[in-house]
């Protein structure tokens, strides 16, 4: 087949011809055409199948066929393979919903005084549904940006964080008794270590966000920051 060009297979059943008019015939005629920037001509053939289990092509020649119930057998799987194929979307399964809790648009606030918001972040949905993606602005001029999906490869829940300050977090983890708990590790310019966690769970129609650091191995943990998402009022 020529760059470009595109082949339509037709099946008529039964055989338009008046000959087999009487015949429980059938006849598959297969079309290549050419795009319309090619210079090739159209390319038609023909071929019918008679119920004797013959074939019949255009010149006249007479070739054996297999029969209608094998050919009705292929098309009828043809058809259900591209069904499947197309029905089910890839992030279909109870895991990609495990971290939705956390969609909406949300005022951020300092859990030791939430009287007044410190930020606002938004989480949506992308990519058919397969992650979300936070976008987050802080009073301090403080900006950042995470996607979150389920890595089904792994088995296991990862998030990338990025900001405008350079920072980069890659963390990983699992929801654990109704908690989302993803740890990354932090390097230093010195060469220094350490693990930071971040834990997301709700409270009623907010949701908490708990980050700690972790300088020995994850053995102990202290606190980093402890906020609270509660619907955005308005602007």
């Amino acid at each position: 087949m020529f760059p470009h060009a595109s082949a339509r297979t037709t099946a008529c059943w039964p055989h338009s011809d008046p000959e087999w008019a009487g015949a429980a015939g059938f006849e598959v005629r297969i079309r290549q055409a050419a795009a319309a920037t090619s210079p090739y001509p159209v390319v038609s053939r023909s071929h019918r199948i008679d119920p004797g289990g013959e074939l019949m092509d255009g010149s006249g020649r007479r070739r054996r066929a297999i029969g209608r119930a094998a050919i009705a057998i292929v098309a009828l799987a043809s058809a259900l393979a591209t069904a499947g194929a197309t029905s089910a979307a890839p992030c279909d399964s109870p895991a990609f919903r495990q971290f939705d809790f956390w969609l909406g648009d949300w005022d951020a606030y300092d859990v030791a005084d939430s009287t007044k918001a410190v930020g606002r972040g938004q989480v949506t949905k992308m990519l058919g549904g397969c992650a979300l993606r936070e976008s987050y602005r802080q009073d301090d001029g403080l900006e950042g940006e995470s996607y979150s999906l389920w890595d089904a490869s792994r088995g296991r829940w990862h998030q990338s964080w990025v900001t405008n300050r350079g920072g980069l977090l890659l963390l990983d983890g699992h929801l654990e008794r109704g908690r989302m708990v993803l740890t990354a590790q932090e390097k230093k310019p010195d060469g220094a270590s350490s693990l930071l966690r971040g834990t997301w769970w709700t409270e009623g129609r907010e949701v908490r966000e708990k980050a700690e650091r972790s300088i020995d191995g994850g053995k102990t943990w202290t606190p980093v920051f402890d906020m609270v998402f509660r619907p955005h009022r308005g602007d």
